[in-house]
């Protein structure tokens, strides 16, 4: 990539640089942070199903519920 000289200090293209490094700088920002997010979600719905699952199965009146 190429940039004018005059445009080095300019306030809007030093703006631009910055949030264009931001949102690549490390795997939190940008869309690799927004997919680790999805997954966690994910993941976390995924042991709360589990965990609720587990619980109504051990609930006492389980089998009460079933027969009706």
């Amino acid at each position: 990539m190429t940039m004018d000289f005059q445009n080095l200090e300019d306030p809007e293209v030093l703006d631009i640089s910055k949030r264009g490094d931001r949102a690549c700088n490390n795997n939190q920002n940008g869309v690799e942070g927004v997919m680790r997010r999805l997954l966690s979600i994910l993941g976390r719905l995924v042991v709360l199903a589990g965990c609720s699952a587990i619980i109504a199965m051990l609930h006492p009146g389980h089998e009460t519920l079933i027969r009706r």
